[in-house]
């Protein structure tokens, strides 16, 4: 399995006077005199220059209006995306969105959905012990409302978000009920567990990774040592099927218990 390699980059404006703009060689520290200048690396001007045309052209001629922010997350996803097929560029939300993923914990009402095409969401399962399961709310359910505005493809899941202690209302439909109804909910932190496991049968055990969170690699270790507990193992299934990645050191962490020699990773 490969896992993304997240790239935080800092990016600088590009002005319509880049074509003027003069760039320095790197220069070794006075302070270190034995410093010797080897290689010296300059922006690719003439290549800044080309960018900037295209960028003008699809501004001043695509057939919709598009927006500065968006095109240059475009542009940069697709350089990384040309080198790397698992190499991203995460901006201030999505950066933190990973975050919230590696470490298992959100502020919400903890509940698993689908947005399908209509932009209503269906819910997988909710999550035990949260707000949306003592609520009720089952398997199945559609929701077509939040605080009584519709759900638009540009938000998503995004206004079931808040911070704990914060109240929501959920517009419901429901088979067998003719009509949509309403449920209030309190959001608090949900902590969700990436690793779940059971005995199969006598000596072989199932063990399900849904992500590589920062406590997989502990998670893992606990659930194998109930799993061994319960009787010798002969053999154990390791359900990794829909994982998205997530955290290595997570991944090799996993692996090592596994594995009795070899490398796990090199680069």
């Amino acid at each position: 399995m490969r896992f993304p390699l997240v790239l935080l980059l800092a990016l600088c404006c590009l002005t319509a006077r880049a074509q003027e703009a003069e760039t320095a060689p790197a220069v070794a520290s006075s302070d270190d005199p034995d410093a010797v200048e080897t290689a010296t690396s300059k922006v690719p001007l003439d290549e800044i220059r080309r960018y900037v045309a295209v960028f003008n052209a699809v501004k001043e001629a695509y057939v919709v209006p598009v927006d500065d922010k968006k095109l240059m997350h475009s542009a940069i996803r697709g350089l990384l995306l040309d080198l790397d097929p698992h190499s991203t560029y995460f901006d201030k939300e999505d950066a933190a969105a990973f975050d919230e993923q590696a470490s298992g914990a959100y502020d919400g009402v903890g509940v698993e959905l689908l947005q399908q095409p209509d932009n209503s969401l269906r819910v997988i399962a909710p999550i035990d012990d949260t707000p949306a399961a003592k609520a009720g709310i089952k398997a199945g359910d559609v929701i077509v409302a939040i605080d009584g505005k519709p759900i638009s493809g540009e938000d998503g899941m995004a206004p079931l978000r808040g911070a704990p202690g914060s109240s929501l209302t959920l517009t419901l439909l429901r088979e067998g009920k003719p009509k949509p109804f309403d449920v209030t909910l309190v959001r608090e932190t949900i902590r969700v567990a990436s690793v779940r496991s059971r005995m199969l049968e006598p000596g072989y055990g199932y063990v399900r990774i849904s992500t590589f969170q920062a406590d997989t690699g502990a998670d893992f270790q606990r659930n194998l040592d109930k799993l061994q507990a319960a009787g010798k193992l002969s053999g154990l299934v390791l359900d990794l099927r829909s994982n998205p990645g997530g955290l290595l050191v997570s991944a090799v962490q996993v692996a090592d218990d596994l594995l009795e020699k070899g490398n796990i990773v090199s680069t």
